[in-house]
Formats: C-alpha cells, sequence, structure tokens
C-alpha cells in the first residue's frame, strides 16, 4: 500500500511566527521616582518605596520589563520527513526546514498571507494574555503598598516598645566623663 503525503521534499511552505523582545519603560507605578505616597483614610500621608518595580529586589528600580511582540512569516523549505504517525485515523506529520528546524506540518502554511495572518492572531492572543497579567501584578502591587505601611508602622510600634522595655530595666543611668 503506498500512501500520498501532502507534502513533498522542496515544498516551500510558511511559518508563523511571533518575534518577541524585552523592553524596559518607567515604571507605571511610581513613573521612575522609585517610591509613592500613600494617604490613609485619615490624611496621614507615607512615602515608601515602590512595591511594583522592586518584585524581587531589595531596591526598587524605577522601571519595569515587558515583552513587544512582531507577527512574521518565516519560509521555510521542506528538506525531510522524519516523522508521520497515524492516531485514531489523524495523520501527524513532522517535517524539517532545510535551516534545521523542526515543525508539525499542521503548523505551516501554504502562502505567505496565511502565515502572517496567523502570526497576528497569535501576537494578539499573547498581547491580551500579557495585559490580563500587568493588570493583576498591578493590582497586587498596590495592594503591597498599603500592606507595606501597616507592616512598617506595626514593626515600628513593636521595636518602640522592645526599647522601653530595655530603658524600663535600667534603674538609672550614670552619665560619664568622656576622655
Amino acid at each position: 500500500m503506498r500512501i500520498e503525503l501532502p507534502v513533498q521534499i522542496g515544498d516551500k511552505l510558511w511559518l508563523a511566527k511571533c518575534a518577541a523582545s524585552q523592553e524596559t519603560t518607567k515604571c507605571s507605578i511610581c513613573c521612575g521616582h522609585k517610591s509613592v505616597w500613600v494617604r490613609n483614610i485619615e490624611g496621614d500621608e507615607y512615602n515608601i518605596r515602590c512595591e511594583a518595580c522592586r518584585a524581587g529586589q531589595e531596591c526598587p528600580t524605577g522601571v519595569e520589563t515587558f515583552w513587544s511582540y512582531e507577527a512574521k512569516a518565516i519560509p521555510f523549505e521542506v528538506a525531510s520527513i522524519p516523522l508521520c504517525e497515524c492516531e485514531d485515523g489523524v495523520w501527524n506529520i513532522f517535517v524539517k526546514s532545510r535551516l534545521g528546524e523542526y515543525e508539525e506540518l499542521k503548523s505551516l502554511f501554504k502562502t505567505e498571507a496565511e502565515a502572517l495572518a496567523e502570526s497576528k492572531r497569535l501576537m494578539e492572543k499573547a498581547v491580551a494574555q500579557k495585559m490580563v497579567q500587568n493588570a493583576n501584578r498591578k493590582k497586587h502591587s498596590l495592594g503591597g503598598h498599603t500592606f507595606s505601611v501597616k507592616d512598617h508602622n506595626q514593626e515600628i510600634k513593636r521595636a518602640e516598645g522592645i526599647i522601653e522595655w530595655h530603658r524600663s530595666r535600667l534603674l538609672s543611668i550614670k552619665k560619664g566623663k568622656k576622655p
């Protein structure tokens, strides 16, 4: 039995790629100042380190990194067909390009326009996911600022209590002469 494949060695196809590059910009919370002002309901104001651009670091950086995406269609010339398998009547064909890229045939396109359209769809999906992640990160970091104020105030009160306790243990302090 002879099986006719939908692809042959030497066929020129197109691969949809979404090229990502990492970029930096001013922090969207502190605008590069590395600190933010927090005001409580009673009007007390606190200038604290930015929790958004500090993530995982001791000091805030004033910048945040993000990924930008570019839709691309890459030429793919079939050099070999290393794997063909059939599962439940569905053929999965894997091809290798002359440049050594290994792809499943169903992820390749006959025209550059088709590949570019798919790449744009993938890019839009990635951008939408990043927007949701960034919104969640910003929401979380804003809560971190209020927690930070509360935590520091509690630690200051605790430290003052410890200092007062130690002072109460000293019955008197004798002022000594300095040499």
